[in-house]
């Protein structure tokens, strides 16, 4: 199997149980200390090997990456107030918006060519996450709370995955997760001044789920820059994408809750169309 499927697979697993923690730490201490918890936890663990790599980049470079990390500030902001706001599933759902325009994108931007078997895997990985999140048994008035933040995340991330691919293979894999983290480190402690007091005493309630989320968040980015080094965007999404999948199993089984029957079957398809696709690619 190809180096770059088996970090595809690392992000996807990585991805899995970080989104579970990451939504465990939210509802404990809110959106902007679990976002700049991890922006800084990533920030510090790549520095050493990250910042010396600064001084053999252009000014460009770092425009390029200042942008990437706005985005991906952005991205985390937007996100978790959905979460936040709205009904889990139905955000899940929606944020599914993101494989599709990545998949665009990475065909008219990065001039990325993709295959019908891969778009009938990726449909498949769709229709998966549909069955596992209930998208059938979601009724109108789910749809009043946080479903317009969920479209506008699924969007802002579908550019930022892009942007990834192409700082990734241009710049460096490693400056396209560690430049983002230190941004989305740092930005919310602006919004957070007020609350340096208790900031500290409210992460050591959480520490090991934050620790955890922080972890498997980095994990999974990293590993899915350095997958976009050796692959097509549009393969590396399309696998990474059964993340939804283990994150949603994760929260059955942690929470001692029973899947359906269709979301049994969902959580298969997911996973299965994600496996056969980086079968297919490394063969």
């Amino acid at each position: 199997m190809e180096l770059a499927i088996v970090f595809a697979i690392i992000a996807m697993v990585f991805w899995g149980f970080g989104d579970y923690l990451i939504e465990r730490a939210t509802k404990k201490v809110g959106d902007l200390i679990t976002l700049s918890f991890i922006g800084l936890f990533g920030a510090i663990i790549l520095a050493p090997k990250a910042i010396p790599l600064l001084f053999h980049i252009s000014g460009f470079d770092y425009l390029i990456l200042t942008i990437l990390g706005l985005l991906q500030f952005a991205f985390g902001i937007v996100l978790f107030e959905a979460y936040r706001r709205g009904k889990l599933s139905v955000v899940e759902v929606l944020l599914q918006l993101e494989l599709p325009m990545t998949i665009v994108f990475a065909v008219t931007l990065l001039k990325e060519s993709v295959r019908f078997s891969t778009i009938i895997l990726v449909i498949m990985i769709l229709l998966g996450t549909l069955l596992l999140s209930k998208v059938f048994a979601i009724r109108k008035s789910h749809f009043e709370k946080g479903w317009w933040l969920a479209i506008v995340a699924a969007v802002i991330s579908a550019i930022a995955s892009t942007m990834t691919a192409f700082v990734a293979r241009d710049i460096s894999p490693l400056l396209s997760i560690w430049f983002p983290w230190t941004i989305i480190g740092v930005l919310p402690m602006i919004f957070l001044w007020k609350e340096y007091d208790h900031i500290l005493a409210k992460c050591m309630t959480v520490k090991g789920t934050l620790l955890g989320a922080a972890a498997f968040d980095t994990g999974a980015w990293l590993a899915y820059a350095y997958a976009l080094q050796g692959t097509n965007l549009s393969l590396v999404a399309g696998i990474a994408a059964g993340y939804c999948a283990i994150a949603a199993v994760l929260g059955f089984w942690l929470n001692n809750e029973r899947l359906t029957k269709w979301q049994t079957i969902g959580a298969i398809i997911t996973i299965a169309a994600s496996i056969i696709l980086a079968t297919l690619i490394s063969s």
